[in-house]
């Protein structure tokens, strides 16, 4: 009989908001043992102090939007990854989610180089590369995605990783001002109680969900707009928008539906961040200096977030 040979492929794949994982306590347990390894603990430094000089920069006006302490230390520079306010905090969310999965990808990777490898990063992806699978990130995992399918050792990593930190920050904080100004009727009732900006609709077709979508609109002209923003398969789909208007469209879909709750803080993936959010982050990066990887920085193979494509122009 003639022996088969297996191949082992890495493909790492970071999840985005909404993941259950980031509010679990072992979780805040695995970043404090990454971190207490010498390139853990230069990034965790690294990011600290980015965040000092992003922080610094702020308007009175702005730095009350923070809402986060300054964290004196590294050390307490982690506590960011413990459990958020109910309202949700995405300044919190984006760093968090950000600073947790560097951390365990860097000390993963260089668990090879403890065993002698002498090129760690390029080794644990060689496989990937020849068969042109690519490094991905479900929405915001495209940041840490990045990161990696850019760096070739811990040095560039580290490097990376701190110019996508920063542009997290400003993605956070962005993103944290529209979810005030978009809550800001809310009774204290509702401020109090976890709201949910995305909820997962299941055992429907795009069509149903878009027309379900097109007749709530039409019967509350004054709510905001709800959008698709994820499409998993033929019959799952993310919705977003202002949880209580998802939750008014929630109440009118057919009883054949399953739905679940994401954790996600406030709108991501809508059209109405195109002339507005989208454009203070990148005047935001601009202005601070923000070195973000470009497309000739690419080392591995990147697939889209969007289109799952190989990201190549």
């Amino acid at each position: 009989m003639a022996s088969t040979t297996t191949t082992t492929i890495n493909v790492p794949v970071f999840a985005g908001h909404g993941t259950t994982a980031l509010a679990a306590s072992s979780t805040l347990e695995q970043a404090i043992a990454d971190a207490s390894h010498p390139s853990g603990a230069l990034l965790l430094s690294s990011f600290h102090r980015a965040f000092l000089r992003e922080r610094a920069s702020l308007s009175p006006e702005e730095l009350n939007d923070v809402a986060l302490p300054e964290f004196n230390t590294p050390q307490e520079f982690l506590s960011i990854i413990s459990e958020q306010p109910v309202a949700g905090n995405p300044l919190q969310s984006n760093l968090s989610l950000l600073l947790v999965q560097a951390l365990r990808y860097l000390a993963h990777v260089e668990v090879g180089s403890s065993s002698g490898s002498v090129d760690p990063f390029t080794e644990f992806l060689d496989n990937n590369v020849d068969h042109k699978v690519g490094v991905a990130g479900f929405s915001s995992g495209i940041l840490p995605a990045c990161v990696v399918a850019c760096s070739q050792d811990s040095l560039s990593f580290i490097e990376h990783a701190i110019e996508v930190f920063r542009f997290a920050f400003w993605l956070g904080l962005r993103c944290q001002q529209y979810q005030t100004h978009a809550t800001r009727e809310f009774t204290e009732s509702q401020r109090q109680t976890r709201q949910f900006w995305s909820r997962v609709i299941m055992g429907l077709s795009e069509s149903q969900i878009r027309d379900a979508i097109d007749f709530f609109t039409a019967r509350n002209p004054t709510l905001p707009q709800i959008y698709i923003t994820a499409i998993s398969d033929e019959t799952t789909f993310t919705v977003s928008g202002r949880p209580d208007a998802l939750s008014a469209l929630i109440e009118i879909l057919p009883s054949n539906s399953r739905i679940f709750n994401l954790t996600v803080d406030t709108l991501y993936h809508s059209p109405c961040h195109q002339d507005g959010l989208r454009n203070q982050v990148l005047a935001d990066v601009t202005r601070r200096g923000v070195a973000f990887p470009r497309l000739d920085n690419l080392i591995f193979p990147l697939r889209s977030t969007f289109s799952g494509e190989l990201v190549n122009d």
